[in-house]
């Protein structure tokens, strides 16, 4: 018996459109130009979504969890004025103290997680070197 073949092309494109990410978080402190931190220090920046208020700013070092930013006290009209004055501006500022003590001397990573009203989340990282 004789088989028979036949070969059919469709010709197709694919859009992966990349969504930017609605959430935005700056991390002023710890900052690349400081040396190295010590004791208890005062970490902070702004956290903003262009879309809905941001709900909660939780933070880490190397993974671990050190607590939940204070969030809104802090006036960022800069940070609101480059992204569109979305929801929440101008008060979209966030700081935490870190006791330094709690982690070994040298090179860190700190973790922002800014979770919106939505339940979407976004994840900023800073390094920082530790020289209690």
């Amino acid at each position: 018996s004789d088989l028979a073949f036949s070969v059919v092309s469709w010709i197709f494109t694919v859009a992966n459109w990349a969504t930017p990410d609605p959430i935005r978080i700056g991390i002023d402190t710890p900052s690349s130009q400081n040396t190295g931190y010590f004791g208890t220090v005062l970490f902070g920046g702004w956290a903003l979504d262009v879309d809905t208020p941001i709900s909660t700013v939780q933070v880490a070092v190397d993974g671990v969890p050190v607590g939940v930013a204070a969030y809104g006290g802090g006036s960022r009209p800069d940070a609101c004025a480059t992204n569109g004055n979305p929801p929440g501006c101008p008060n979209v500022g966030w700081n935490i103290g870190v006791d330094t003590t709690l982690f070994p001397d040298g090179a860190h990573t700190l973790e922002v997680t800014a979770i919106s009203t939505t339940g979407q989340r976004s994840t900023a990282t800073a390094n920082f070197t530790i020289i209690n």
